[in-house]
């Protein structure tokens, strides 16, 4: 049940061998790889290699100087274009329409395409890659009131594009979010500090009125409140009768769906979280996923950790029976499934999936991970000396934990980000935003649905047509097929 990466070699090398022995002829064994392939995708994650596992050729350098051709095509039936086709269709019409347009102006840019940018850069105060993300649904709906191109241009610690590309949907249309490689780091005309529906009204009306080409949009303060008042909006933009309630880090439900649409990982990454889920035997949505933040920042010891790493010794004591309770409730919401084991801590990870963890009945179960040999890198940590492919793992991690049924997290945004990417349709909540763990069953994750009516019409937030038809119904708010901890009427205010 662990990954050790540098000494697992994949099980179609033999095979691979073989087939280049065969396969002389470039373009038919080109014409084969794409026909095997295309039949593996319907049974999970595979894929084909042909030549030796060279170090060039895991980290996706093609060697021109070698006399061995090398073809690699992994898939992952998670991310890519065909999920992105399916993803678009779940989206209600405004987006649709909004992608589109969105589409054929980085096709066809002029010099009236304008831009509003979710930039980081230096200094500035951004986030973990999960915060930084979480209000991408507002920000697409302020985006398409305008409208303006959305790009995403971060520099801290790497562009975003080192990790996920936006994938094809449809006749070759694309959600390009890259920017042009004229945009600026220092933008003037920035937007998107507001707390209250006025403040963003007049927001919309003074980037309308922008000639800039480029303006940044960010929150600036990325509270709980904040965003989620924000990714309300777009909700109450989005569904035609109940509202699913949104609570403390918890993404929006159709995360999953503007995901797939945006984003796929770039093929390393793609071919690492393939070898991941073939070695431990996960197959898209067969198995549930705990992740666990062992470094928040709830007692005066830990605050340093948060950033700069945790000594396991010294908090064993206190992470244990976190670590037996978050696997007790994956157990508890998908049991007899494989677990798949994160964390912020490898240490934490190793504890985990090398001894059997009591889950209740008498039963002991023994998640899956990778097993690594430092802690992953925090977005927003201090690593002025990293590396790009330091940062893999948190994307690998998230990524696995969002092609599963299930996902068990805690505080903060990360693990509720993996549960988002799965559509919060079956999650459980194991600890308090104090950091103190909760048995499962709880009321953690008790849904809570709200009247979608539009309070506000005649505002630009709901004035055009578009805001009153090609709307969709919550899946959650609608249908008995969502998994729940408990039935619950948890009350949505006050801390979670």
């Amino acid at each position: 049940g662990v990954i050790d990466r540098g000494r697992w070699r994949s099980p179609f090398s033999t095979m691979a061998r073989l087939l280049t022995k065969i396969l002389t002829n470039r373009p038919l064994m080109v014409l084969v790889l794409l026909l095997v392939a295309a039949f593996n995708i319907r049974f999970g994650m595979t894929y084909i290699s042909i030549g030796d596992n060279t170090a060039d050729d895991a980290n996706g350098v093609h060697d021109t100087n070698s006399t061995l051709v090398t073809e690699r095509l992994p898939y992952l039936t998670m991310y890519g274009a065909h999920r992105a086709e399916e993803s678009f269709t779940v989206l209600p019409k405004w987006l649709q329409i909004y992608f589109d347009w969105h589409s054929e102006q980085t096709r066809n840019p002029s010099n009236n395409t304008k831009y509003v940018v979710l930039s980081c850069h230096g200094t500035k105060k951004c986030g973990g890659m999960s915060d930084r993300l979480r209000p991408l649904p507002f920000y697409l709906l302020h985006a398409s009131l305008v409208p303006r191109v959305l790009c995403i241009h971060w520099t801290q610690p790497f562009g975003l594009e080192n990790y996920l590309i936006p994938p094809m949907y449809g006749a070759g249309r694309m959600v390009d979010w890259r920017c042009p490689a004229d945009v600026p780091l220092d933008i003037t005309g920035s937007f998107g500090n507001c707390n209250d529906f006025n403040c963003i009204e007049e927001d919309i009306k003074r980037m309308r009125r922008t000639k800039d080409k480029y303006v940044s949009l960010d929150l600036t303060i990325h509270s709980v409140d904040r965003i989620n008042y924000s990714n309300n909006l777009f909700q109450l933009h989005t569904y035609a009768d109940e509202v699913p309630a949104i609570n403390q880090w918890q993404f929006i439900d159709l995360t999953g769906a503007i995901f797939r649409v945006m984003f796929e990982p770039v093929l390393a990454l793609t071919q690492s979280i393939n070898d991941t889920m073939a070695h431990l035997g996960l197959k898209e949505n067969e198995y549930a996923s705990v992740h666990v933040r062992s470094r928040y920042p709830v007692k005066t010891g830990l605050e340093k950790s948060d950033k700069e790493g945790l000594d396991f010794g010294d908090w064993k004591k206190y992470l244990l029976p976190i670590i037996n309770n978050a696997v007790s409730c994956a157990n508890h919401i998908a049991i007899n499934s494989t677990i798949y084991f994160s964390s912020d801590n490898h240490e934490v990870v190793k504890d985990a999936v090398t001894r059997d963890i009591s889950v209740g009945g008498g039963m002991q179960v023994r998640p899956v991970a990778i097993l690594r040999d430092k802690e992953p890198l925090h977005s927003d940590g201090n690593n002025p000396e990293s590396q790009i492919i330091e940062y893999f793992p948190m994307f690998e991690d998230l990524l696995i934990m969002g092609g599963g049924s299930c996902v068990a997290h805690g505080i903060g945004s990360f693990g509720a980000f993996g549960a988002g990417l799965s559509g919060n349709r079956c999650r459980a909540i194991h600890r308090k935003y104090n950091g103190e763990t909760v048995a499962c069953p709880n009321d953690r994750t008790g849904l809570h649905c709200e009247s979608a009516t539009k309070f506000n019409k005649g505002k630009i937030l709901f004035d055009s047509g578009l805001a009153q038809e090609g709307l969709i119904s919550s899946p959650r708010c609608n249908s008995s097929t969502v998994i729940k901890d408990v039935k619950s009427n948890h009350n949505k205010t006050g801390k979670v």
